[in-house]
């Protein structure tokens, strides 16, 4: 496991979204990587899941900039529905208005 864990999501499996209680992620970190892939970084987003005894293995390990990477993906994807919307009904406001006089 990893020991230089800096941010920690015990108990991931209740709270991971429309898997809820049905989880097989356990617990998310945030810390020093662990993969030899990933030692030029300073700090990895790590996935971990329970084994059949009940510890905890990493499946997963992304580093930071990635997570941040994503997260940006996420942010602009969603800026442009919310900006696509406000011009579609700004569009069907003023067909109604129009269809009205």
């Amino acid at each position: 496991m990893n020991e230089k864990i800096v941010v920690s999501a015990e108990g991931y499996d209740r709270v991971d979204g429309r898997n809820a209680y049905r989880s097989h992620i356990k617990r998310i970190t945030l810390g020093a990587p662990v993969l030899e892939e990933n030692q030029s970084m300073q700090i990895a987003a790590q996935l971990w899941t329970a084994q059949e005894n009940g510890t905890l293995n990493m499946s997963a390990e992304l580093p930071i900039h990635q997570v941040f990477d994503l997260m940006i993906e996420i942010l602009v994807m969603f800026l442009l529905l919310r900006f696509t919307l406000s011009i579609f009904k700004r569009r069907l406001m003023i067909r109604i208005r129009q269809s009205v006089l």
